[in-house]
Order: structure tokens, then sequence, then C-alpha cells
């Protein structure tokens, strides 16, 4: 294992790429009442200084109760889930919004659930690569979308989103019977799903 994997493996090394400048400068540690903690004697890696990527961390961990981040301290420290670490770092980094980050510690926590509860990290590891894959993919025109779908609005629905959301697995396709001998076809239809449900209310929401 090379030491920059390592360097992944632990939540005091997701605030290392944070930077003490930037918590000096901005103040946002007083946002984490429990970052004071885990910062006395960590040596802060220099090449993170990006304040925009910074931010993004700080958003994350900012989701994460004390109990929660211990959690997930301890799920990353575990060898079977040694990548865990990293694979979150490198999604937060590639991310524009702080919705987005914000969803990913969501599906983050929902993992770490499953882990609690017994499950192999390989025969839960497709849930949390679904749930960052369609977070990778919400931008603000689909998130309406979303919310105009599963909030109880239903309004302002417009049919390339409904077609997008329903290839992310989150719509599903009504049936449109046709006419005998019809010429013209009705144009796909699309209804909300128990899982794009589950994924508004648990990823989006936070319920």
């Amino acid at each position: 294992m090379s030491s920059e994997k390592e360097a992944m493996t632990a939540v005091a090394e997701l605030l290392e790429v944070i930077g003490k400048h930037f918590f000096a400068s901005d103040g946002l540690a007083k946002d984490i009442p429990f970052v004071g903690t885990f910062l006395a004697g960590i040596n802060f890696l220099q090449d993170y200084r990006n304040k925009k990527f910074a931010k993004r961390i700080t958003t994350f961990l900012t989701n994460f109760s004390i109990e929660d981040f211990n959690k997930f301290k301890k799920a990353i420290a575990n060898k079977s889930n040694e990548d865990l670490g990293e694979e979150i770092l490198s999604v937060i980094e590639s991310l524009e919004k702080e919705v987005q980050v914000n969803m990913v510690a969501r599906a983050t926590k929902m993992h770490i659930a499953l882990l609690e509860e017994g499950h192999s990290p390989n025969s839960i590891k497709y849930i949390l690569d679904y749930n960052i894959h369609i977070i990778k993919q919400l931008d603000s025109h689909l998130l309406r979308g979303l919310h105009a779908i599963y909030s109880g609005q239903n309004s302002g629905r417009i049919g390339s989103v409904d077609q997008t959301l329903f290839n992310l697995g989150l719509l599903k396709q009504e049936e449109q019977p046709s006419l005998a001998g019809a010429t013209v076809h009705p144009l796909p239809s699309f209804t909300s799903s128990e899982q794009g449900r589950s994924f508004y209310n648990n990823i989006v929401c936070g319920e």
C-alpha cells in the first residue's frame, strides 16, 4: 500500500487536506464543533490549498455528528474498507455544488449504517456506487425535476428531464396503449417509482 493511500484511511487525513491556514483565516472550524479534537498534533498536507475544495470537505464533515464521525473513522480504518476514504475524497473533489456534497455525506452514512448491520463491504458497495453515480449527474436542472415529482407539487415537468431521470433509475415508464393501425405512437410517459422516492427522501432530503 502506498503512503498516499494510507493517508486516506482515517478521517484525520480528511481534515489534513483542509489545512490549518484555511481554518485560521476563514474561521470555518467553528462550524464543526468536534473538529478541534482532531486538529491537535496533525501534520497538515500542503498540496490541498484550494479553498473551494476545502469548503467542500467542511460541508461534508458538518453532516456528521460526533457519533457518526467516529463510525466513519472506524469504517475507513478497517482494512476491508481501505479504499473508502480515498474514494469519498476523490468524489468530493470532483463535485461543483454544495448540495451534491451533502448528498454524498448522506450516502456515506447510509453505507456505514449497512456496515454496522453486519453486511459485508462487497455485498453492499454497489449501493454506494449507484448513489454516487446519480449524485454526480444531478445538476440544478435535474434536481428541480426531482423536486417537482417527489415533493408533491408535480408541476413544471419537462420531458427531457423525465427521460434522464428514468435513465438514472429514478422514474418508471408508464405503459401507453397504442391504437391498432396507428402510425403515430404516443410519447413515453413517466411516473414516480419506489426506488426514486427512496433516493429522494433519503439522499436528496436526508429524511
